[in-house]
């Protein structure tokens, strides 16, 4: 809870503000109104859970040529979304012998990030891997296979 009120001391007038969060005291301040302005971020104190973090692919086929969506959904660590222009997300394959390409990543502004796969030599199931600012998510990770039809 945030609270704001005008204070006046001697002739004088006062801004103070406080911030609660969880039942305690976060910030406290107190200034002169015609002397300084207050500029506050409040930032979560939540980070993202590897764990809770999910990596979802729209098919686990894709003809050469085709393509499909892989998604990877950032939660935190009370599995809400978590939504932030800050995270460094990257989407690579690895194993197998299916090769296909990968788009730039997206982020969608809901805790979403995809990319799109395109098909390109047909072979056995490549997994599909994601990080989050250089740290591996720690779900199960879904597995691509490019088909020749």
């Amino acid at each position: 809870m945030i609270k704001l009120r005008k204070q006046s001391h001697n002739g004088s007038s006062f801004f103070a503000a406080s911030f609660v969060l969880f039942g305690l005291l976060v910030f406290a301040g107190c200034n002169p109104i015609a002397e300084t302005k207050i500029g506050v971020d409040f930032t979560a104190g939540i980070e993202i859970s590897l764990s809770n973090s999910t990596l979802s692919v729209s098919n686990a086929f894709v003809a050469v040529g085709g393509t499909l969506t892989a998604t990877l959904n950032l939660r935190d660590s009370n599995n809400n979304a978590y939504v932030s222009s800050r995270p460094v997300v990257a989407v690579t394959t690895s194993g197998g012998s299916s090769v296909g390409t990968m788009s730039a990543v997206t982020n969608n502004g809901d805790g979403s990030y995809s990319v799109t796969f395109t098909g390109v030599t047909a072979g056995t199931a490549t997994t599909v891997n994601a990080t989050v600012n250089g740290k591996e998510i720690l779900s199960s990770l879904p597995t691509i296979t490019v088909t020749s039809t």
